[in-house]
């Protein structure tokens, strides 16, 4: 994977909208496997997106 090393480039960022209804447990969720993947938040989500689209990767549904 390529890595952009310009230090003139600002970072992307996304945000993260949560409905009253699942705020709470997900926050209690994202800081549980923070402590286990012993990072921050955006590091996190970076692990399980990369995660994910390796197992996925070796299915039908990531190939077409």
């Amino acid at each position: 994977m390529a890595y952009n090393n310009n230090p003139n480039q600002t970072p992307k960022r996304k945000q993260v909208s949560y409905n009253q209804y699942e705020q709470k447990p997900l926050e209690e969720m994202e800081k549980k496997l923070m402590k286990v993947y012993h990072c921050g938040y955006s590091q996190l989500m970076k692990t399980l997106v990369r995660e994910k689209a390796e197992m996925l990767s070796k299915t039908s549904i990531w190939n077409g």
